[in-house]
């Protein structure tokens, strides 16, 4: 093909097919780079020709793709739009996925979601090829068989049933263009675009495979912009599929912390509980049962705080996060019921198992020192009181603790050991009621002892 085309005896026509011929051997080797003498020289003659300069710069693309340049592609991009035909080959298109994914990879968004945006859909390249089939079918019914002008249209037609051929045959790309113009939107922190493109794109393909991927992403994006009517919509709509699991957890306490917050309590209730009648996940449990127990506590619903989390410790034997919280809630709901009885059994228990290993060790240790006091065990209350208040100086309850020892010592007729107390609770706490009742205990004290 070389010696012809380099033959000056070659006309003009005869160069230009054997030029595109010599272009696509050069495309289907492992670096078309090399051919890009030839390309540069069809880009340069093809300037009254929208479609060969359109087919030349298609070539530039595949060579500067090859070789990592693609920002030298950039001049020649005016001619990679529109509807030239050129711009419907299947590897083409390819390769402006290729593009895009390499600009994306660099960090250059701009670029990388132009390249995407004219990637043809795989409908608009089948129509293509099929009108193209067809005009080609006519026009050689019009020429005589065997004719130079026969052959060639033979060679396009053929060229064009193979492209047909090929598009058909690979699965539909179309989404995962879109995905990957969501995923640059996402990138490069145009959010309210990207919370649009994901929601629109699990809408016009429900079937897809990453359909749930595009769902999630679109709610992550609005919470992201604290777009919570579209939080909440997208959040609904993802749990009321269910075969939807994968982001299942996350989603309902993402929508959990925003009821609880925004004033929708019952919301945020039914929502809890129920997750937590048959919870999935340990972590989101956890921190779903956090959540409720204080909604609970705050509202000094008392009983149903013991009844829930005394079956959500007995029910979920496989879920250690979930079991943990459960025993500390249920332990505080007793005592805060004054049933020290059992809240002494119940706090032993957790800090048998527990000890000083979990985030509410410490808590645990005081409640069980008061459920002590409150079934008259002075002494063995003083003595965890003791312990408290040394392996945790500095807890916010250790205002409490000296003037529960306080009390015990007064008790005991120990009044400068009660003293010692009541005179450490406004050094350890600013809670007024604590401060008062030391007060008022010390000028009883001092009264007593005068």
């Amino acid at each position: 093909y070389k010696l012809i085309y380099d033959n000056p005896k070659t006309s003009g026509s005869v160069r230009n097919d054997i030029r595109r011929v010599i272009a696509k051997a050069y495309l289907k080797t492992e670096k078309p780079e090399a051919g890009m003498n030839y390309f540069l020289e069809a880009y340069s003659l093809a300037v009254l020709n929208d479609e060969a300069r359109a087919e030349a710069a298609t070539w530039l693309l595949q060579a500067y793709l090859s070789m990592g340049e693609l920002e030298s592609i950039l001049p020649y991009f005016k001619d990679l739009t529109g509807k030239k035909a050129a711009l419907y080959n299947p590897k083409f298109n390819v390769d402006l996925i290729k593009a895009g994914d390499q600009l994306f990879e660099n960090g250059n968004y701009d670029f990388a979601i132009l390249f995407y945006a004219i990637v043809k859909r795989k409908d608009e390249i089948v129509a293509f090829y099929e009108g193209a089939v067809d005009q080609l079918k006519l026009a050689l019914t019009y020429r005589e068989k065997g004719s130079e002008e026969a052959i060639s249209i033979e060679k396009r037609l053929r060229e064009a049933q193979a492209n047909l051929k090929a598009v058909r045959g690979i699965r539909d790309y179309d989404a995962d263009v879109r995905w990957r113009s969501s995923r640059v939107l996402q990138e490069s922190e145009r959010i309210w675009e990207a919370l649009w493109s994901f929601y629109n794109l699990m809408l016009d393909y429900p079937k897809h495979e990453q359909a749930e991927e595009f769902l999630f992403l679109a709610f992550s994006m609005a919470n992201k912009v604290n777009d919570y009517v579209m939080v909440v919509k997208l959040a609904k709509d993802y749990l009321a599929r269910p075969e939807y699991t994968k982001y299942r957890g996350q989603i309902t306490l993402d929508l959990a912390t925003y009821y609880l917050n925004n004033g929708y309590p019952q919301d945020f209730y039914d929502l809890a509980t129920d997750y937590l009648e048959n919870p999935e996940q340990d972590k989101v449990a956890y921190a779903l049962n956090n959540m409720l127990a204080l909604y609970l506590l705050e509202r000094e619903l008392f009983a149903e705080l013991f009844q829930r989390n005394d079956a959500y410790h007995r029910n979920n034997p496989n879920m250690r996060g979930l079991r943990e919280c459960s025993s500390y809630w249920k332990s505080l709901a007793l005592i805060i019921q004054a049933d020290y009885e059992r809240s002494l059994v119940s706090f032993n228990e957790f800090l048998e198992e527990y000890d000083s290993r979990s985030t509410f060790s410490e808590d645990a240790y005081y409640r069980r020192a008061i459920s002590l006091y409150g079934v008259q065990q002075p002494d063995e209350a003083y003595e965890k009181f003791t312990k408290f208040v040394t392996d945790y100086p500095e807890s916010r309850n250790r205002g409490e603790a000296e003037l529960y020892m306080g009390d015990i010592q007064r008790e005991k007729d120990q009044l400068d050991k009660a003293l010692g107390h009541y005179r450490l609770v406004d050094e350890f706490t600013d809670r007024l009621l604590f401060v008062t009742k030391a007060v008022f205990a010390i000028s009883e004290v001092l009264e007593v002892k005068r």
